[in-house]
């Protein structure tokens, strides 16, 4: 590994920091004397760690996974930093870190239990029913999380195409636990209270390799919202499908607990989740909409395909009223030269091919929405 410099380190978003080669201390009295001078905004102990991992690289032997660890420290204690603070050097270190970092067998075998159980799970209608987990419920919130994108990273240190957090995976493990404990499966794996920091990483880290897994964490979270925290079932049972998912989408994007204290009084719902929650409906109503125009044109493609990505290239229009004929002109811009694709080559087109020949498209829609909106 090349040699670790602090210098590259981002120490505060609000202030640039002032570290350089002059200022790494000599010996332990200039140690104290630097840390206690240190500039507003690098704290004591953002200024050891940088000292730490410049005497990791540069002084100490290297045993194996030393500086991989100190390095994942300071990466996940600035995994909360806007990309814009991030420097260049610093994503190339995360990367490289990332590229040679191994999970472990336990972690790994663990993740494929976690996959099994949501399968098995959510076969069960009555689980998770699927009148209202439908396929694009599911889709709709991958689309605003993560646009499908398996190694989607925000800055909160969510991952995924669920953008599973670290606190998601310790609540899906202690569920498993919970529904082991009522006898629905049999379920061998830690509790959510044995679980380490490393343990914690190896599984995010998976979530980014495997986008099934990271599906399988965020649906099985939505079952323990809906089942364990009995978010949304008494709307649903009376036929309110959308009240149901509502809740259980503000509850997702805030937190179970400060949901359940607030439930009924929709004043103090945080305006982040109001929003959220009316992107994940639009992006179900475009679902919905582009998947009936495909069944009426009777295409060989994909419909599931096909919707997820032209819903994520017509979001690009902000405001785009769904009801108005100028969006279903826009969505047959596009099918139409993807169903002329299929006459042309006799069969369904991959995924591949439909973001080409969207992308192919794209000036010709822009021009259709720029001439039926010039003036407004």
């Amino acid at each position: 590994m090349d040699k670790f410099n602090p210098n590259e380190i981002p120490i505060s978003p609000e202030k640039p920091s002032r570290f350089n080669n002059e200022h790494l201390p000599k010996n332990k009295e200039s140690q104290n004397s630097e840390a206690k001078n240190a500039p507003e905004g690098i704290t004591r102990r953002k200024f050891m760690i940088g000292l730490a991992a410049f005497a990791a690289s540069n002084l100490l032997p290297k045993p194996v996974g030393t500086n991989e660890d100190i390095l994942r420290a300071m990466i996940k204690h600035n995994a909360s930093s806007p990309d814009k603070e991030k420097t260049p050097e610093f994503t190339e270190l995360r990367d490289k870190i990332e590229k040679d970092y191994t999970p472990s067998a336990g972690m790994r075998a663990l993740a494929y239990e976690v996959q099994g159980k949501a399968r098995q799970l959510l076969r069960d209608d009555n689980f998770l029913p699927k009148k209202l987990f439908s396929d694009n419920f599911f889709d709709a919130i991958q689309i605003q999380e993560s646009q499908l994108k398996q190694y989607a990273q925000s800055n909160k240190g969510a991952l995924g195409v669920m953008q599973v957090k670290p606190i998601t995976i310790k609540e899906v493990m202690r569920y498993l636990n919970i529904l082991e404990t009522k006898g629905v499966i049999e379920f061998e794996g830690p509790q959510e209270k044995d679980l380490s920091d490393r343990n914690v990483d190896d599984l995010e880290f998976l979530t980014r390799e495997n986008s099934d897994l990271g599906e399988a964490f965020g649906k099985l979270y939505f079952a323990d919202l809906f089942n364990n925290f009995q978010i949304g079932q008494d709307n649903f049972s009376l036929g309110g499908i959308t009240k149901a998912r509502t809740k259980l989408l503000t509850a997702y994007n805030w937190n179970p607990d400060s949901f359940k204290r607030n439930e009924n009084n929709e004043a103090v719902w945080p305006q982040e989740s109001k929003e959220y929650c009316a992107k994940i409906m639009k992006n179900i109503t475009s679902l919905n909409i582009i998947q009936k125009e495909i069944s009426e044109l009777k295409m060989q493609t994909d419909s599931r395909i096909l919707s997820t990505l032209l819903t994520i290239e017509l979001n690009r229009y902000k405001d785009m009223d769904l009801t108005n004929s100028l969006f279903l002109k826009m969505i047959h811009s596009y099918l139409g030269g993807i169903h002329a694709k299929e006459a042309v080559l006799g069969r369904p087109l991959k995924k591949e091919e439909v973001q080409e020949m969207i992308d192919d498209r794209n000036y010709t829609t822009y021009r259709l929405f720029a001439n039926n909106t010039r003036g407004k």
